[in-house]
C-alpha cells in the first residue's frame, strides 16, 4: 500500500467522476444518471441546490479526488455557503426562509469511495475539510437535504444510508449524525377515495406561477389557512415514462386544528390533482422525529420506500 492524497479534478478526469457517481446512484432511488458534461452543470457548477433556493459558492479546489495510478478512487465535493435563518432539513413541515446575514457554512455535497477503504474516504475528508478551513468556515453540513443535486434522490442531499463505508468515514473524521430520514412515494394514475373533514372549510388552490404549487384550507371567516400543502414539480430528467414527478415541499396543520382529518384530506386532495395533470408520483421526506408526518403520509397513500438517509454535522476546531 502506498501513500495516497487528494487532488482537485482536472478536465479529463470528468469521465471517471461521473462514472463513480453514477455508480453510487444505482443505490438511491429517485436519480438520474449523468454524463461527465450532466454532472459538470448539475452538479460541480449547480450553486442554487434544487428544491429550495440556496446560496452555494463552488470553488474548483473543493471538487477533490484520490488516484490510484490510473484509477480514481474516491471523490468529495466541498463548498462553502448560506443556510436560511432556520437551518432546519428542507422536509414536510419544514419551510423555506430568508437568507440569514451570518458566516459562511461548510457543504459536504457529495462523498464516494470503494467499500472498506476508508482511507481513502479519510484522505477525502482531510482535504475537504482544509479547503473549508482555509475559507474560514467552522460549521460543516455533510449531506445537508438542501443542498443536494438536482439528479440525486429527489433533489434531497441526504446520504444513503446503506453507505456504512461513508458513515464511518464521516464518524472517525469527527462528524456527529443529527437526522434519520424516511422517504415516501405516492404513486399517481388513478384517483383516490378523498375523506373529507368534519369541519366546514374553504380551499383554495394557488396554481405555480415562479412559485410552488399550494392548496390551503382556511375556516369561514379567517384570512390565514389552517392547514396548507406546497408542491414542486421536480427536474426533468427525474421523470418516468416521460411523466413528470413531484416533490412535497411543505405540509402544516395549525395545532390546535389536528387529529380532525384537515392534513390527509388537504393531501389526498393534492395527489388527485396532480394525477389529472399527468403526473406519475409525489415524493414526501419525514425526519424520524416526526411522528405526525409519519402516521399522515400512509393515510394520504403514501407508501414508505426502503431508503433512509442521514444528515451530519461538524464544527472545526479553530
Amino acid at each position: 500500500m502506498f501513500d495516497i492524497n487528494a487532488t482537485p479534478i482536472q478536465e479529463d478526469d470528468l469521465p471517471a467522476v461521473a462514472a463513480l457517481v453514477n455508480e453510487a446512484l444505482t443505490q438511491v432511488p429517485i436519480s438520474a444518471t449523468v454524463s461527465a458534461d450532466s454532472f459538470r452543470r448539475l452538479g460541480l457548477l449547480n450553486e442554487q441546490g434544487t428544491l429550495y433556493p440556496l446560496d452555494l459558492h463552488n470553488d474548483p479546489a473543493g471538487w477533490l479526488l484520490v488516484r490510484d495510478r490510473n484509477m480514481t478512487l474516491g471523490f468529495v465535493h466541498a463548498c462553502t455557503g448560506y443556510l436560511p435563518d432556520a437551518a432546519a432539513p428542507s422536509l414536510v413541515g419544514q419551510g423555506p426562509s430568508a437568507p440569514a446575514a451570518a458566516p459562511p457554512v461548510g457543504f459536504i455535497r457529495f462523498l464516494i469511495f470503494p467499500p472498506g477503504r476508508n482511507d481513502v474516504g479519510g484522505v477525502l475528508l482531510a482535504a475537504a475539510e482544509k479547503f473549508l478551513r482555509a475559507a474560514g468556515v467552522r460549521t460543516v453540513y455533510a449531506w445537508h437535504p438542501q443542498a443536494g443535486y438536482p439528479f440525486y434522490h429527489a433533489g434531497v442531499g441526504i446520504s444513503n444510508g446503506q453507505d456504512f463505508y461513508g458513515l464511518s468515514a464521516l464518524s472517525e473524521a469527527g462528524y456527529l449524525l443529527t437526522t434519520r430520514v424516511l422517504c415516501y412515494q405516492c404513486n399517481l394514475g388513478q384517483p383516490m377515495p378523498e375523506y373529507t373533514p368534519a369541519r366546514r372549510l374553504r380551499c383554495v388552490m394557488r396554481p405555480a406561477t415562479g412559485m410552488p404549487w399550494s392548496l390551503s384550507a382556511f375556516l369561514p371567516g379567517e384570512p390565514q389557512p389552517c392547514a396548507q400543502v406546497q408542491i414542486k414539480t421536480l427536474p426533468e430528467a427525474l421523470a418516468v415514462n416521460g411523466k413528470p414527478r413531484a416533490y412535497l415541499l411543505h405540509a402544516a396543520v395549525q395545532e390546535e386544528m389536528q387529529r380532525q382529518g384537515i392534513g390527509r384530506w388537504l393531501l389526498q386532495r393534492a395527489c388527485n390533482e396532480f394525477s389529472a395533470r399527468g403526473f406519475a408520483a409525489i415524493i414526501a421526506h419525514a425526519t424520524h422525529q416526526q411522528a405526525a408526518a409519519q402516521a399522515v403520509l400512509p393515510q394520504a397513500g403514501f407508501e414508505e420506500l426502503a431508503f433512509r438517509g442521514y444528515t451530519f454535522e461538524r464544527q472545526i476546531p479553530r
